[in-house]
């Protein structure tokens, strides 16, 4: 077993010591007594650490055990005033013991010297999410935590030191290793077990290395209402449209794995697009306090990306506006190229756009075609876009309630004579041929009665 001893008296000094066979404790000889306080259930112990969780701020003892695969994490209970079991930490010939914080959390590194072949021969870090030690990312943990720990690759290691650099702030883990080199043969036929050390396998007579990490610590991911995403051609960068928050999140993605990773460097964040913003005249009581804003980029519906990567289209339809987000094909930077907003000068012309309240979704054609719906004018807008620049021009748009038509069908030659049926004739009529009044119909009016249509026509000389 190992011992938890409880100290009491006024100050530690030298001159405190256990004798051989004593488990009880120790008196110095300043009167400071140290008294045994509980024994943790262990098996071949090589090394004890404590470390408190910054989220929970509870206290922990993680104990390594050579033998086995698991070494015990033990939590205080602060009722009973005592440590208990929390967790069977996976490990397999574990030794020394070192802790780091980072990025807000509590990280635990541990020795190993497992075999090769088997669960865990490196080394491993592991993250203090608060209630237990987790390891590497799986589906056990996905659902309520994504942040784990790390294999650390090592050879028998003896031993790991995390240092502080002091030029950049970042954790250093220095990994000392046991040897360079093993061989292992396959188990005996008829034994299970994986494999086993060949005894007489001879390391070239070099100088057993050491390992260096650095720690990159990763910033929490901010998707406040994530919407809508674009990926690159390429599938090296991912964006993702958050409504609430009114963000582009950029994440750099590995196009094997698929793997992602948050590049804030590539972001677009909230308040980049032309603040500050104004407090909109009509809106009402009834309507919610965000929406009487008209905040850059509120209420993001849609992103649409160019087929050539080099533009994304943005609708946000609490602005009622659309953006165009220029893009470096290479770093996959975002920076705004223009904007068009309900209620703007269309370039060169006497015309206003008045088809963009409730921008809400947006489509784009290889050629620069740019389609716009939007929920509240109920309407529908084509744009053309510079693919160099990334400007719009507004072509045209159709707001609900509008006739769409081609051309006026004309009267074919020669007609049809006066006073025939106008059933089954489907060319435009002309009445008044051939009469004198013709000439003179200043006004006309049509109504129906008793059934039937009539048309009254003024004439006047």
């Amino acid at each position: 077993d190992s011992f938890v001893y409880r100290f009491d008296g006024p100050a530690l000094s030298r001159g405190a010591s256990w004798p051989r066979g004593n488990e009880s404790g120790a008196v110095s000889s300043t009167g400071f007594t140290a008294v045994l306080h509980q024994r943790l259930p262990t098996v071949s112990a090589r090394d004890a650490l404590h470390v408190s969780a910054p989220q929970t701020g509870e206290h922990f003892v993680l104990v390594t055990q050579a033998r086995g695969t698991s070494s015990p994490l033990f939590v205080w209970d602060p009722v009973m005033g005592r440590f208990v079991l929390r967790q069977a930490v996976p490990t397999e010939r574990a030794g020394r013991l070192s802790s780091f914080s980072a990025a807000g959390a509590a990280y635990v590194v541990v020795a190993q010297g497992g075999l090769s072949g088997g669960p865990s021969a490196d080394s491993q870090m592991l993250r203090l999410n608060g209630t237990v030690l987790q390891l590497q990312q799986d589906n056990t943990i996905l659902a309520g935590d994504t942040a784990a720990g790390q294999i650390i690759g090592s050879r028998r290691a003896r031993d790991l030191i995390p240092v502080v650099d002091a030029a950049t702030g970042k954790t250093v883990l220095i990994v000392a290793n046991g040897v360079n080199c093993e061989g292992f043969v396959a188990a005996p036929a008829g034994v299970t077990g994986g494999v086993y050390n060949k005894s007489n396998f001879v390391c070239p007579r070099v100088g057993v290395s050491a390992q260096m990490y650095t720690m990159y610590a990763q910033e929490e991911v901010v998707l406040d209402g994530p919407i809508k995403l674009a990926i690159s051609p390429d599938g090296r960068h991912l964006y993702v449209a958050s409504y609430y928050s009114r963000d582009i999140t950029a994440f750099n993605r590995n196009p094997s794995t698929g793997s992602l990773i948050t590049n804030w460097t590539m972001s677009l964040p909230s308040g980049t697009a032309d603040p500050p913003y104004k407090i909109d005249p009509n809106a009402t009581a009834a309507v919610p306090p965000y929406a009487s804003y008209k905040r850059p980029m509120q209420g993001i519906s849609d992103v649409q990306m160019t087929p050539d990567g080099r533009f994304i289209v943005v609708a946000a339809p609490a602005e009622d506006a659309v953006y165009v987000v220029e893009r470096d094909t290479v770093a996959g930077t975002l920076a705004i190229a223009t904007k068009v907003r309900d209620g703007d000068q269309v370039p060169g012309t006497n015309r206003t756009v008045d088809s963009l309240a409730g921008a809400n979704a947006v489509s784009i054609t290889p050629g620069g075609s740019v389609w716009v719906s939007a929920l509240v004018d109920q309407a529908l807008s084509l744009f053309e876009m510079d693919m160099a620049s990334g400007n719009l021009t507004m072509v045209d748009r159709l707001r609900e309630g509008e006739r769409m038509f081609e051309r006026l069908q004309t009267r074919p030659a020669g007609g049809c004579l006066a006073n025939t049926s106008f059933a089954g004739d489907p060319s435009p009529k002309r009445l008044g041929v051939g009469y004198p009044w013709a000439a003179a119909a200043k006004k006309s009016v049509n109504f129906q009665m008793n059934g039937r249509q009539y048309l009254a026509v003024a004439v006047g000389g």
